[in-house]
């Protein structure tokens, strides 16, 4: 008899991990945060969602963060622009 049957799964060799990528820049954004399976090599597919699906959240986090500040500078330029637009036309008006 078979001792994988009945919904039973077999078990993930080395060969169907993933062994991450070693020139990957993003592991520069958990730099802070040590990850035990960062040194190990070798991941399995759920180890490997997992990782990438807190790296996304995290990327999501900053750009939505970097966004918001280019929101920020864009209103304080407009604002000097119109303030200064103003100063010149009561300034010619006069």
């Amino acid at each position: 008899e078979d001792s994988w049957s009945d919904g039973e799964q077999e078990p993930i060799t080395v060969d169907q991990t993933w062994r991450g990528d070693p020139d990957s820049e993003a592991d520069s954004i958990d730099s802070d945060q040590e990850d035990p399976l960062k040194h190990a090599g070798v991941y399995t597919a759920e180890e490997v969602a997992l990782i990438m699906r807190e790296k996304l959240i995290r990327l999501q986090s900053l750009y939505i963060d970097q966004f918001k500040r280019l929101q920020h500078l864009l209103k304080e330029k407009k604002r000097r622009y119109l303030h200064s637009r103003k100063a010149e036309h009561d300034a010619v008006g006069e």
